[in-house]
């Protein structure tokens, strides 16, 4: 494919391998121990990594591109696998640090240690109840789903179809004020919600994505996928190297303790008593590179046999770029 082609079929495609070496190497390292133990490819140990990392700072860091103009690291992802793929695993291992706090905060509230317990990933939850955890962490939370096709058909359930659940999705991806007026439960107003969503989907599951009367709502355009070759299955004596001598081991305590600096990292207090995210400028070398990027991305879609289903997708990447940024530069020195 020449420059300023594109491709009109995938048919012939193969799926690149993942980015790593984007990642800070100590977290490249991980993400491959994680994969090699789990025999998986790399995507299903890096992407809900990254997933994980973002909803770990949360709203404490934001990338100030412009004044007026800052992107938090939230992140819709997910991974695209057959049954049997050996996604879950591998996405286990990379959550892990989220799942111990989760329940070490569990067991201290139920201790009477704390009063309050922190939310730190949810799971099958409706937008009333996000509303309410997003009311108390205010840094943001994870929302985990094992097969994400339960979060986009779970909207609306209690309400036929007629509510506005799918609309809070939308506008939570870009942390914009969210004001609930529901019977029963009251008002609800939070100034700038976080969160971030991971999960799995299958191949032929792909389809329920899109809304429901077959309009481009830009839900779908919000998600990043991840849709790597499986591969064939290996052989217990094959991928194995260097993970029965406690590599793994090490990677995950590794992994474990970045994530806990990076669940440390706080919003700062303003005079107003308002909690906000430390904004984090571009240097003058990492502007100038944004701002050819910036022009080169907002460009291609006017290059010829650009393909119009791609337009709504490719302006969610503008966004992701910075978010991406941001986080892998947190990830890097917290």
């Amino acid at each position: 494919m020449t420059k300023g082609q594109w491709p009109l079929s995938l048919a012939d495609w193969s799926p690149p391998p993942f980015p790593l070496h984007a990642f800070p190497a100590p977290v490249a390292a991980i993400a491959k121990a994680i994969a090699q133990g789990k025999q998986c490819p790399a995507d299903f140990a890096a992407l809900p990594m990254l997933a994980a990392a973002c909803a770990a700072i949360g709203a404490s860091r934001g990338l100030e591109i412009v004044p007026g103009w800052h992107e938090l690291p939230c992140l819709y992802a997910a991974l695209v696998a057959p049954p049997g793929s050996r996604k879950t695993p591998a996405m286990r291992a990379a959550l892990s640090p989220a799942y111990a706090r989760q329940q070490a905060s569990a067991a201290q509230h139920e201790a009477g240690l704390c009063e309050e317990m922190e939310h730190v990933w949810v799971q099958d939850c409706t937008v009333e109840g996000m509303v309410q955890v997003l009311k108390k962490q205010a840094k943001g939370v994870l929302l985990v789903q094992d097969e994400l096709v339960a979060w986009v058909l779970g909207d609306n359930k209690y309400r036929s179809g007629k509510g506005a659940d799918r609309q809070f999705w939308l506008s939570a991806w870009s942390s914009e004020p969210v004001k609930t007026d529901r019977k029963g439960s009251g008002s609800t107003h939070i100034r700038a919600p976080f969160l971030c969503a991971l999960g799995g989907i299958q191949p032929d599951m792909l389809p329920s994505l899109m809304d429901g009367r077959g309009r481009e709502d830009g839900f779908v355009h919000r998600i990043l996928f991840s849709y790597p070759d499986p591969g064939m299955p290996l052989l217990w004596g094959q991928g194995r190297e260097g993970t029965g001598d406690g590599s793994l081991r090490k990677a995950l305590s590794d992994w474990a303790a970045l994530m806990e600096r990076l669940y440390a990292l706080e919003q700062e207090e303003h005079d107003d008593g308002i909690a906000r995210p430390i904004l984090l400028p571009f240097s003058a070398k990492a502007m100038k590179r944004w701002a050819a990027f910036y022009d080169r991305h907002v460009m291609a879609p006017y290059a010829p046999g650009f393909p119009l289903r791609m337009q709504g997708p490719w302006s969610k990447l503008l966004a992701y770029a910075a978010r991406f940024a941001l986080a892998l530069c947190v990830m890097r020195d917290p």
